[in-house]
């Protein structure tokens, strides 16, 4: 790679499970050569070149929490060794369910110094519909798990919009988020993309889209209570 490089992206993409609504490059994690797809990002990382001004690496998915601990080690390790400068961000996303105190530290240790966790919903019903493997409680407790393992930057994925939600639902969602230990929040309209799922669900009549107006709504409420507790707002 020539010219100067600030921020690098990997992407893991392999999930132990397919959500509904999905249609980023993702594939089952059973039966894939992760070891090999493993062995080409480190061939590609050491052939960077001017890595000096490199200030953040994000790593996502997929589901780069789906890596077991050896495969992690072995690419975290390599980033490590080619960019040894301290890093403005390290993030790395992960599930909530993936997330134990062993891997945690693991994370840590190999100088991740933000997560980046894809609760998505801390209603357990609103869960299943989208098939997310975890639960509300998991998603508490992962923050929590992060946290003490001395990762103090942690952001969540919050979804809005989701079949049969409703304006209180949302507001209820924001108030659980805002109550916890985060420091971002990433949170987007669901759409239904076509070759998902949700999206032959929504065509077959099992699942009713949010209507536009009442999505809106949920926009401004978010905008509105983000501020109201010191987040500021730089994308759309």
């Amino acid at each position: 790679m020539k010219g100067e490089i600030r921020g690098v992206y990997i992407h893991i993409p392999f999930c132990k499970y397919i959500c509904s609504y999905c249609d980023f490059n993702k594939f089952y994690i059973q039966r894939q050569p992760v070891d090999k797809y493993i062995d080409c990002l480190t061939d590609e990382i050491n052939s960077m070149e001017k890595v000096e001004n490199i200030e953040t690496i994000y790593i996502g998915g997929g589901t780069p929490s789906a890596l077991n601990d050896e495969q992690l080690h072995r690419l975290l390790s390599v980033l490590r060794k080619k960019i040894p400068q301290q890093l403005r961000e390290f993030t790395f996303e992960a599930n909530p369910d993936d997330i134990t105190a062993g891997k945690a530290q693991h994370l840590a240790q190999l100088g991740i110094n933000r997560v980046s966790l894809g609760v998505q919903s801390f209603n357990d019903a609103q869960l299943l519909t989208i098939n997310r493997r975890h639960t509300a409680l998991q998603a508490r407790e992962a923050i929590d798990i992060v946290h003490q393992a001395g990762i103090d930057n942690l952001s969540i994925d919050l979804m809005f919009g989701l079949p049969q939600q409703t304006l209180s639902d949302w507001q209820w969602e924001l108030q659980q988020a805002f109550s916890l230990d985060i420091q971002h929040l990433s949170a987007y309209a669901l759409t239904y993309e076509e070759g998902t799922p949700l999206y032959y669900d929504r065509a077959k009549g099992k699942v009713k889209e949010c209507d536009e107006e009442t999505s809106l709504a949920m926009f401004r409420l978010l905008t509105e209570s983000a501020q109201e507790v010191g987040f500021e707002q730089y994308e759309i």
